[in-house]
């Protein structure tokens, strides 16, 4: 497989999709096959064939950030909405790269060994029992794809 350039992308990585920094990322075509998805909107999310480089903490953070609930179903969102959540993933993500990143330990450090400070800026992800800062319900922790999903159930309803 190609990339537009020409070069030969290795197998492995050759399914894996833009990310929403890329200068070639069509945000229209990645909102169509997102609301074709007969999934949850996160599971949408991290699909790498879909939209590269959103993980599981930006995803529960670009979701309280539109107020969408991760089992949303990703069809039953409109175009608009869907769009909105991918600009809200760019906009958590370019925080998290101002600040170093997301690190929870010493595994997940910088170049200079420096941890990132996002975790200090997190509105959902691992802060299950606290109050949301928009609504002040607390954040709930469920098991979502062998890992954890934090949510606010009043602010971020299921549509």
């Amino acid at each position: 497989m190609f990339d537009e350039s020409g070069a030969v992308l290795p197998s492995p990585i050759a399914h894996i999709a833009r990310d929403p920094f890329d200068p070639q990322f069509e945000q229209v075509a990645v909102v169509s096959r997102i609301k074709s998805k007969p999934v949850g909107i996160k599971r949408a999310l991290l699909d790498q064939t879909v939209v590269s480089g959103i993980g599981n903490i930006y995803a529960d953070e670009a979701l309280w950030a539109a107020k969408v609930r991760g089992e949303t179903p990703a069809s039953s969102l409109s175009k608009s909405g869907i769009s909105a959540l991918i600009d809200a993933a760019r906009d958590v993500m370019a925080a998290a790269l101002a600040q170093g990143g997301t690190s929870f330990d010493s595994l997940y450090v910088d170049v200079a060994g420096s941890s990132g400070y996002f975790a200090r800026s997190l509105n959902a992800y691992g802060l299950a029992g606290l109050p949301c800062a928009r609504c002040g319900t607390p954040i709930v922790r469920e098991k979502f794809m062998n890992r954890s999903s934090y949510s606010h159930p009043a602010c971020q309803r299921k549509r």
